[in-house]
């Protein structure tokens, strides 16, 4: 080499270290670790498994560390690793009590960056930020954020998605922390942020927690723990990495459901739906008796010839009016929205996104979301137009509701998203769903009549 000539610097030799996860939790371990210094910074190498599986890492506090359930198996985690073991997943628990966002930044290094995780679910709340005791609320509000920012990017530079639980009520929210609550869901919804939405399944729409669901007032129970499971998309892993969070876009375009001729003309058979929002749009050139949306074989909303809606329940065993004669007419769009909180046991229904009808004590299980008629029934939504037909996994409240309404579609827990733009319609194919997830609305076989409509109409 040249006299005056540096040789530049290509780091040092990859070596193996071990590193202490955090101590004296129930996950507590040592993992080992690749590393290489690259400049002065010691950096992970990246290692190739031998077999395909996909990771899942939960990391948050004390909910995610599965406090609250009767036993460990009963916390939401647990209940997810038993559902998507067979489907080649693989959970990592990373919860720890009390931990707040500055505590998880100050142990991702340790806890998350050495296993090598596909997704990563954050579950931290404003609660254990400080929020509560703190003489200035925005500085402590805009810490949370900026800090679930910077964790949501530091697990994207170790390859991995991040995925962001909503706030979840406790009994210390007010009408302030609540709106500090919502304000963080929209605020991370517009970011492009994948988000699951707990706190609509557990929330009674106040900002408390749904009643016997707590036993201490900040934790959650079994049945509380399943409908956290049940609100996160069995699919979203699939599909999460290959499409961008945030609002969906809001396509012209329908189609016409024609002469029907089978009694369920339009359906989707979920799993473990339980606490859901169920929408759509539809305009009829006359008003005729016609099932517009149902949950099974039985539950369901129904268009009267008097252009009144109504709704059947078993658990009512009644047809109760959810809008009065007149309240439909002919070639007017109209969007329905039904919104069903199982740990309430309350169904609301929605006309134009305004509410219209609540019933508590009632059961409705969801095994055929029928659009458009029922299983067993001729009263179908014939000759009818039918666009931006939507399926959450979680309650929305009735502000999201009448936003939904007007064509904001976020992707929070949302399990099918069906605007009805298709080209090409035919029976035993699906509808086209942008939400991002694998499940889909089946044209069933027997319908010839459905075809495109004409979005300039």
């Amino acid at each position: 080499m040249a006299r005056g000539i540096t040789k530049p610097s290509k780091g040092g030799d990859a070596s193996k270290k071990s590193i202490t996860t955090t101590t004296s939790k129930w996950w507590s371990q040592a993992v080992d670790m690749v590393t290489s210094i690259v400049g002065t910074e010691e950096r992970k190498v990246k290692t190739t498994p031998l077999s395909y599986k996909k990771r899942i890492v939960l990391f948050g506090s004390s909910s995610t560390e599965g406090t609250g359930p009767s036993s460990r198996d009963k916390f939401y985690g647990k209940i997810l690793e038993s559902r998507m073991a067979s489907l080649g997943y693989e959970f990592i628990y990373r919860g720890v009590g009390g931990d707040n966002t500055p505590g998880a930044i100050a142990r991702f290094y340790k806890d998350i960056a050495p296993v090598d995780a596909d997704f990563v679910m954050l579950a931290f709340t404003i609660g254990n930020e400080g929020i509560y005791t703190a003489t200035d609320k925005v500085a402590i509000y805009n810490q949370f954020k900026k800090n679930m920012l910077q964790l949501c990017h530091m697990v994207k530079q170790q390859g991995a998605v991040p995925i962001v639980f909503t706030q979840a009520p406790t009994n210390s929210y007010t009408a302030e922390y609540y709106a500090y609550a919502q304000k963080l869901q929209s605020e991370f919804e517009t970011m492009g942020i994948h988000c699951v939405d707990w706190g609509g399944v557990l929330d009674d729409q106040t900002g408390k927690p749904i009643a016997g669901i707590s036993p201490d007032g900040i934790h959650y129970n079994d049945a509380a723990h399943v409908e956290i499971a049940n609100c996160i998309p069995p699919t979203l892993f699939e599909v999460a990495p290959f499409q961008q969070g945030g609002y969906l876009p809001t396509p012209e375009g329908y189609i016409n459901t024609g002469a029907l001729t089978t009694s369920s003309p339009i359906s989707h058979v979920p799993t473990n739906l339980t606490t859901f929002t169920a929408s759509m749009r539809f305009r009829v050139p006359t008003i005729a008796l016609a099932g517009v949306m149902s949950f099974n074989s039985v539950d369901r909303l129904v268009l009267n010839t008097n252009g009144s809606l109504t709704i059947y329940t078993t658990t009512t065993g009644t047809v109760e009016t959810v809008a009065p004669s007149g309240s439909f007419v002919g070639n007017m769009w109209y969007t329905v929205t039904v919104t069903y909180s199982l740990l309430a046991r309350t169904v609301k229904v929605y006309i134009d996104g305004v509410l219209k009808y609540t019933k508590t004590g009632i059961d409705l299980t969801v095994s055929k979301w029928g659009v458009g008629g029922r299983d067993t029934s001729t009263a179908t939504l014939k000759n009818a137009d039918i666009a931006d037909v939507v399926l959450y996994r979680t309650r929305l409240k009735d502000s999201q509701v009448m936003a939904l309404h007007e064509g904001t579609i976020p992707q929070t827990s949302l399990e099918i998203y069906s605007p009805m733009h298709d080209k090409v319609v035919a029976p035993k194919t699906y509808l086209t769903n942008l939400a991002p997830t694998n499940a889909n609305l089946y044209i069933d076989g027997g319908e010839t009549a459905i075809t495109v409509g004409n979005p300039s109409v």
